[in-house]
Formats: C-alpha cells, structure tokens, sequence
C-alpha cells in the first residue's frame, strides 16, 4: 500500500512533463524515528517510511507528500497511511511584495 501511494503520484504526474517546456518535478523519500505532529506521536512511537513529489511550472505547482501512521484504534482512526495533496500560485505584485 505505502509503495502504492508514491507509485499512483509518480504515474500521475510524469505525463503532464512532456507538455510542459519549463516544468520543475522532484522528488523526496525518507524514513524517520517517529512521525510527530503537533507533539503528538502518529506512528505509536516506531519508524515511518515518507515521501513527496511537487511538480512547478512558472508560478503555478502542485504536489502530494504521504507518510506511514499507525494511530490507535480507539482514538476513531485505523488508516495505514496519511496523504496529503496540495497545489497554489504564486508570485510577486511588485518587487518584494508577494502572493502565494
């Protein structure tokens, strides 16, 4: 399932490449001790498997980032992993002065 996740954005985002001249794609793995959010332990304390891809072209970009979790039951979740997609436009109104 976690190779899934990566393997399904990778798909996803390698044919829009080709149609874009001047399109920026990367990509990020890790693996950490104990995924926190908040203070807050989302793996009970064991290791996670992370990883990313963001796609840019101009000021427009995209992405998506997953990571392992292992939340309690009792707590109302039971997910093997969190997904996160995200996606903006950013850029400058005039010198120094920015959007995003």
């Amino acid at each position: 399932m976690k190779r899934s996740i990566l393997a399904l954005a990778v798909v996803l985002a390698v044919p829009v490449v080709p149609t874009v001249a001047h399109a920026d794609l990367s990509f990020n793995v890790g693996a950490v001790t104990d995924y926190r959010y908040r203070g807050i332990s989302q793996t009970r304390v064991k290791p996670a498997i992370q990883g990313g891809v963001d796609w840019s072209s101009g000021g427009l970009y995209v992405g998506a980032w997953a990571s392992t979790i292992k939340w309690i039951k009792d707590a109302g979740g039971d997910a093997s992993y969190e997904l996160d997609v995200y996606g903006g436009y950013k850029g400058e109104i005039v010198k120094g002065v920015g959007f995003d």
